[in-house]
């Protein structure tokens, strides 16, 4: 603090904004005011000296310790209890340089969309191993944020999605909701320039599209990290089952609804997930065997079954294929669902079929939650 008059005391850094703002202002040709983005605009200014600069503070009546002289506490101790003395006779214009820098702050902003997978080889998310990354040539996050960092001029944009989808299931449907959280961004887009770079979006990859890119405020995001494990998601997938299932057996399979499962964490996520039982439930399960049609096409899109297995399936029946139609509360694993997971997963299809099952490929058909909300 600096004493004005007898025993006013003003903090410094409301004299050095009164000091600087004018001529800030003069130099920037800006008004100083509260602008809705910008977080901060720190001025530092440092100067460099040594405690023996400080050697009249050893003195009375402010009698500091020598050796205590790079202690800010005690020397402002010292000064409140000087009585009142004017320090304009002890402060000297220094004269040394002073070194100054500028940095602005802008405040976080956010972005909403829904984006679609339509490859079984891409990561939501970077895959690191050991720091350095690996598995998957690229990842939905990188091919969203990647046109934004380089018009915005940041590289801190984080995305947060409801939910997750393996790498070998796709997302299909109207898309999984996402939010984009953007820190120290340079620049702002026009709702015209955030369509320029959604179409720019489109055209990295073409197994990743996004649609509904439009600015959402801080509030509305607590709806995407609320409903992930809230709100229903619709699958459809192929099983594959050790022996050939009946009519009967298929009508009994599309009876289900408001199954309960007891679920246990499933192993393949064991080591990154608390070992909890959890109850899901299946709300409704339609089932239907593939054609010959269904069958080839699907053999394209099979990353671990050969055509050997799949020309076999033909020649035997095809009554050992089936395509399910699942809605399920948030949450709930689908793959688990379908082959049980070592009995971690009852009831599941194997056990409601009466016959070992697998699951051959799945997708996200869709996320029931309207997102993202109207621009305002």
């Amino acid at each position: 603090p600096l004493l004005i008059g007898q025993g006013a005391m003003l903090p410094f850094k409301d004299a050095l904004k009164w000091l600087l703002s004018n001529q800030l202002e003069g130099k920037l040709d800006k008004r100083q005011v509260r602008h809705p983005t910008f977080k901060d605009v720190t001025v530092d200014i440092r100067l460099r000296f040594t405690t023996s600069d400080l050697t009249w503070l050893t003195e009375p009546p402010f009698n500091v310790n020598p050796n205590e002289l790079h202690r800010t506490v005690k020397i402002l101790q010292a000064i409140n209890h000087s009585n009142g003395t004017n320090l304009r006779s002890y402060l000297r214009s220094p004269g040394y340089t002073l070194i100054t820098s500028i940095s602005i702050c802008r405040e976080p902003f956010y972005l909403g969309g829904r984006y679609c997978k339509l490859s079984r080889r891409i990561s939501q998310t970077p895959w690191f191993v050991d720091d350095d990354k690996q598995m998957v040539d690229t990842s939905v996050e990188e091919v969203i944020t990647g046109p934004l960092q380089r018009y915005l001029g940041t590289d801190d944009i984080r995305m947060h999605a409801s939910g997750r989808e393996d790498i070998d299931v796709r997302m299909l449907g109207n898309g999984r909701p996402f939010y984009l959280q953007v820190t120290g961004s340079r620049k702002i887009p026009t709702a015209t320039k955030l369509s320029e770079l959604q179409d720019e979006i489109n055209k990295v990859h073409e197994c990743v599209t996004i649609h509904s890119l439009r600015f959402v405020t801080q509030n509305d995001t607590d709806q995407v990290k609320n409903a992930q494990d809230s709100k229903e998601k619709e699958y459809q997938c192929v099983i594959k089952t050790e022996t050939p299932i009946t009519e009967d057996q298929l009508q009994q399979l599309n009876s289900t609804r408001n199954l309960v499962l007891e679920q246990k964490t499933p192993l393949r996520v064991l080591h990154r997930r608390s070992p909890l039982t959890r109850p899901k439930t299946i709300v409704s399960l339609s089932c239907r065997f593939l054609t010959e049609s269904e069958i080839r096409t699907a053999v394209a899109q099979t990353t671990d079954t050969t055509n050997e297995d799949f020309e076999q399936m033909v020649k035997d029946n095809s009554h050992r294929l089936l395509v399910a139609h699942i809605t399920s509360e948030g949450g709930t694993y689908i793959k688990e669902f379908v082959h049980g997971d070592f009995g971690r997963t009852v009831p599941n299809v194997g056990t409601l079929l009466g016959t070992s099952c697998d699951i051959l490929q799945l997708d996200v058909a869709g996320v029931s939650l309207p997102w993202p909300p109207p621009s305002s």
